[in-house]
């Protein structure tokens, strides 16, 4: 797998025939490791070992019914109060983070009313703040830690 912009992720990965296993972070189970699940991984190692998010407050591809469509986000970040603060999007380190990335996510925080979105493909990030009584979006530098929020 590519080298990402994100700190090495302690990952397990195995071998069955062609495909490639890695045991889930958060799932603590195997799952097919492709270029998106490797960026998620690492994502996931960086916000619990570098912004300290708990686990227990991360839920990973959280189902969302949008018009009559069944839709997951990658991750979604919350607080100890169980309201969600970071909606993450990731994508394979070769697909670009975009306009429609950004769409996407945007699009399933009108269900969730996340305050950040945080884009990736493991390479580039885009984090965003979503000021409601400005009713601003504005581009950060880094993802805040979980006691910022």
């Amino acid at each position: 797998m590519v080298e990402l912009n994100l700190p090495v992720a302690p990952l397990k990965l195995s071998k069955s025939g062609e495909a490639i296993h890695v045991v889930c972070l958060l799932r603590k189970k195997k799952i097919r490791l492709t270029p998106e699940e490797w960026v998620r991984q690492h994502v996931i190692h960086f916000v619990t070992a570098f912004r300290n998010y708990p686990e227990g407050l991360i839920k990973i591809e959280h189902g969302i019914n949008i018009h009559a469509l069944f839709r997951r986000c990658d991750l979604v970040l919350y607080d100890r109060k169980a309201n969600s603060r970071i909606i993450v999007e990731c994508k394979a380190p070769n697909i670009s983070v975009s306009g429609l990335t950004f769409d996407q996510a945007a699009h399933y925080n009108q269900h969730l009313d996340a305050d950040y979105l945080f884009l990736t493909n493991g390479i580039e990030h885009k984090i965003f703040k979503i000021d409601r009584d400005g009713k601003q979006l504005c581009q950060l530098e880094d993802l805040p830690y979980f006691e910022e929020l």
